[in-house]
C-alpha cells in the first residue's frame, strides 16, 4: 500500500514528541504542571455533570463573562480555546501566510516553531542573552517591513525570563511603526506567577494578541482550556478561524468552579514563589548554578553531571526535563517547583546522587577563556596586514612584519589602531588618530565586510572546540569591537560554542592589561558567588598584556605563539610571555589538551 504524502512543509518539519505515558504516580517536576492539583471545588463541580451536559454542545456565554471579570477585560475581548496549543495555532493561522517572516527570541516554547513550519512561515531567531535575560535591543533591531509577527513568551519557557514592560512597549510600537504591520503574539502561560500582563495595552495598541491558559496555576492541564485576549476587532477575526465547539463541557464546568476559588490559586502561587527561592538557595549551596525565574520552574546548570542527575532522578520516580538541546542551555535541567515536601525530596535525592557520583563528575567544569586575535583567529593576513598597509600609506616607507612584532612584544599596544599610530610615529610621521583609524578600518572591513577581514581563518580546530564544550565552559575576552568579533565567529561556525564573548564595548576605556574584561566574563558564566572556583579558569593569549590581564584577574595565563611568526621571533615571544606570568606557552593552540591534563 502506498500512503498519500503530507504537504511539503509538514514533511520537512521536526516533530514535537513529548512523553504522553508512564508519568502518573511519579513526582512530576518536568512539565510545569500544578503538582498540588486543582481546587477541590473543581472536583466537586465535575461530579455534578449530568447526562444533558455531556449530550449537548457546550455553551460559552456564562464562562466568558466570568472569565472577562477575572481578567478585567470586556466580554468582546476574549475567546476560549482548547488549551494554549489551539490558541497558538489559531492566532498564527489568522495572521500568517506561507513565506511570511516571524521574529522569535529563542530558546522558547517549541509549538510556535511547529505551527510556523506547518504554515510555511520563515522564523528569524534571536538568541537570548548568555545570562538568559531578554535580548530586547536585538529583537527590536530585527523587526522590519518584512516582519509579519513577533512571538514573545512572557515569562519565557524554558528560560523563566520575563520581559520588562518598557521593552515590551518598544517592541509593540516598532511592530506597528511606519512600513511595519506585524502582530505581537504574547504567550502569558505563566502570567499568574509573574503577576504582570499586557492585557491593559490591548485598547492602546491594535496589534497585540495575548494567550493564556488554565494548565499551570489553576491545575487543569488535563482538561485543555485556555483563552485569547485582544481588542474586539482582532477577536472577531480570530473567531472566524476558531472551531465553534473546541472547548468541551467538562472544561467549562471546571473553569467556572476554579474561578470561584481564586484564594486556593493565590495560596498555591505564593507557595511556589517561596519554594522556588528556597530550591535555588539549596542548589546554590551544592555548587549548582541556577538562573532567575518568574515562573513555577527554574533552570539549573548541572555541568558534567547533567545526564547522571536526570537519569538517577528518573529511577527514583522524580521526573525533570533536560533542556540541553536548546541553545544557551547546555548541561541544563528545567525543574518544576512543587510543594515544600516535594522540593525537599528532590534536594535530598540530588545530594545523594552527587555523593555517589564518580570523583571526576563532582568537579564543576573548568573555564577556558580565549583572546581572539592570534589565538582563535589567524590575523597575519588581516589585522597585521592592515597595520602594515596603513603605516606604509602614511609614511611611504616599507614596514616589515618584524617591526610590528617588536612593538607588540613591548606590551601596552593591545589596540591595533594605537599600535599603528605608534609605528607611524616611529617612522618619523605624526598623523591624527582618527585618520589612522579610518584608513585602517577602510582596509580591514572594506565597504561591506569584504576587506582584509575575509582573510581570517580559524586557528583552533572546530572539532577540538566542540570536544572542549563537553568538558569545559568556553568564553572569549577580546579587544575587538563586537561586530567584528561576531562576524568572525559566525563566519567560522563557532559562535554557539561559547558561553559568553566580552568585546571592546563591554569594557569601555578599560583595555588590557586592565582585568575588567575577564572579571565580567567570569561573572556572566556564574563564577562569582561560590559557583565553581576561580583557580579552575584559564586565559589563552598571545601577548604580554594578555598574560598581565590573567595574572591580575587571578586566572591561569597560558601563552600562545600566533600564526605567521618566524621561529626566532617565536622563541623571543615565548620567553617574554613566561617572564610575564604564562604558566606555559603553546606553539600550536591545537595542542591545548597538553595544558589541560
Amino acid at each position: 500500500m502506498k500512503s498519500i504524502k503530507a504537504k511539503r512543509t509538514v514533511q520537512k518539519m521536526r516533530k514535537y514528541d513529548p512523553p504522553t505515558s508512564s508519568r502518573k504516580g511519579k513526582l512530576r517536576m518536568d512539565f510545569n504542571e500544578n503538582t498540588s492539583g486543582c481546587s477541590p471545588k473543581v472536583i466537586e463541580a465535575l461530579r455534578e455533570i449530568n447526562m444533558e451536559d455531556l449530550s449537548s454542545y457546550p455553551e460559552y456565554s456564562e464562562i466568558r463573562k466570568k472569565l472577562a471579570d477575572y481578567l478585567n477585560v470586556d466580554f468582546s475581548e476574549i475567546v476560549l480555546t482548547n488549551g494554549a496549543d489551539e490558541a497558538i495555532n489559531v492566532v498564527m493561522q489568522t495572521y500568517l501566510d506561507k513565506g511570511d517572516e516571524i521574529v522569535m527570541p529563542t530558546p522558547t516554547f517549541v509549538m510556535f516553531e511547529v505551527v510556523a513550519s506547518i504554515i510555511g512561515a520563515k522564523v528569524k531567531q534571536v538568541l537570548y542573552n548568555d545570562d538568559l535575560s531578554f535580548p530586547a535591543e536585538e529583537v527590536i533591531k530585527n523587526i522590519d517591513e518584512n516582519t509579519k509577527a513577533v512571538i514573545l513568551v512572557n515569562p519565557n519557557n524554558p528560560t523563566g525570563t520575563a520581559i520588562r514592560n518598557d521593552d515590551l512597549i518598544k517592541i509593540v510600537e516598532k511592530a506597528s511603526s511606519n512600513g511595519v504591520n506585524a502582530a505581537v503574539i504574547i504567550d502569558e502561560a505563566y502570567y499568574q506567577f509573574y503577576g504582570k500582563s499586557a492585557k491593559n495595552l490591548i485598547r492602546r495598541y491594535g496589534n497585540i494578541v495575548i494567550l493564556q491558559t488554565f494548565s499551570k496555576a489553576f491545575g487543569l492541564a488535563g482538561l485543555r482550556i485556555g483563552c485569547i485576549i485582544s481588542n474586539k476587532d482582532c477577536i472577531s477575526e480570530i473567531s472566524k478561524v476558531l472551531s465553534p465547539y473546541s472547548v468541551n463541557a467538562a472544561a467549562v464546568t471546571a473553569v467556572k468552579a476554579a474561578l470561584d476559588d481564586i484564594d486556593y490559586v493565590d495560596r498555591y502561587i505564593l507557595e511556589v514563589k517561596q519554594n522556588r527561592e528556597w530550591l535555588r538557595k539549596e542548589l546554590g549551596n551544592m555548587g549548582i548554578k541556577t538562573f532567575p525565574s518568574d515562573t513555577n520552574f527554574i533552570v539549573a546548570d548541572f555541568g558534567s553531571i547533567c545526564d547522571l542527575v536526570s537519569e538517577e532522578l528518573k529511577q527514583k520516580g522524580i521526573l525533570v526535563r533536560k533542556r540541553t538541546e536548546y541553545p544557551k542551555l547546555k548541561n541544563c535541567i528545567r525543574i518544576t517547583i512543587g510543594t515544600k515536601k516535594q522540593c525537599l525530596q528532590l534536594v535530598n535525592e540530588i545530594k545523594s546522587i552527587i555523593k555517589k557520583a564518580p570523583t571526576r563528575s563532582l568537579v564543576l567544569p573548568k573555564v577556558l577563556l580565549f583572546d581572539m586575535d592570534g589565538v582563535l583567529a589567524d590575523v597575519s593576513r588581516s589585522y597585521r596586514k592592515a597595520i602594515k598597509m596603513t603605516s606604509e600609506y602614511f609614511t611611504g616607507q616599507e614596514i616589515k612584519d618584524k617591526n610590528i612584532q617588536e612593538i607588540k612584544q613591548e606590551g601596552g599596544f593591545n589596540n591595533d589602531w594605537v599600535l599603528t599610530k605608534e609605528l607611524i610615529k616611529r617612522k618619523g610621521k605624526e598623523v591624527e588618530f582618527n585618520k589612522v583609524k579610518t584608513k585602517f578600518q577602510e582596509l580591514y572591513l572594506g565597504k561591506n565586510y569584504d576587506g582584509l577581514i575575509l582573510n581570517e581563518k580559524l586557528v583552533l580546530s572546530k572539532n577540538i572546540l566542540k570536544k572542549l564544550t563537553g568538558q569545559y565552559i568556553l568564553g572569549i575576552v577580546t579587544g575587538r569591537p563586537r561586530d567584528e568579533a561576531e562576524f568572525f565567529l559566525k563566519n567560522s561556525g563557532i559562535k554557539d560554542l561559547f558561553s559568553t564573548a566580552i568585546c571592546k564595548e563591554d569594557v569601555g576605556e578599560k583595555e588590557k592589561p586592565d582585568p575588567l574584561g575577564l572579571v565580567i566574563a567570569m561573572e556572566r558564566i556564574g563564577m562569582k558567588e561560590g559557583v565553581g572556583s576561580i583557580r579552575d579558569a584559564y586565559y589563552f593569549g598571545d601577548a604580554i598584556d594578555d598574560m598581565k590581564t590573567a595574572v591580575k584577574a587571578g586566572l591561569i595565563p597560558i601563552g600562545v605563539i600566533p600564526p605567521g611568526i618566524d621561529s626566532n621571533d617565536g622563541k623571543v615571544l615565548k620567553t617574554i610571555l613566561i617572564n610575564n606570568g604564562a604558566k606555559c606557552v603553546l606553539e600550536d593552540i591545537n595542542n591545548i589538551q597538553e595544558v589541560l591534563r
